[in-house]
């Protein structure tokens, strides 16, 4: 429930592709996108908390996965939830 959570932090991420500082500043960007577009909805500014790890935190490669798909499936932003103790 909602009064059990103290926190939802979300992670930019992106592929390989491009400097390491460019890519650090681009999942930042998607971070930032993402929140502005949860506060337009309605959620709590001072309940989301956004980083960028840039390209540091690839996912693996499926087997004969393209890597077109991969790079695409790279690109993304993803949420943990903090609870409350």
């Amino acid at each position: 429930s909602k009064d059990k959570l103290k926190k939802i932090v979300l992670v930019g991420h992106t592929d390989y592709l491009g400097s390491t500082s460019y890519n650090k500043g681009l999942g930042q960007r998607r971070v930032d996108f993402i929140i502005g577009e949860l506060v337009r909805r309605g959620v709590p500014a001072d309940l989301l908390e956004g980083r960028s790890a840039g390209e540091s935190e690839l996912l693996a490669r499926k087997t004969s996965e393209d890597e077109k798909l991969y790079r695409k499936r790279l690109r993304r932003v993803t949420l943990e939830k903090i609870l409350k103790n």
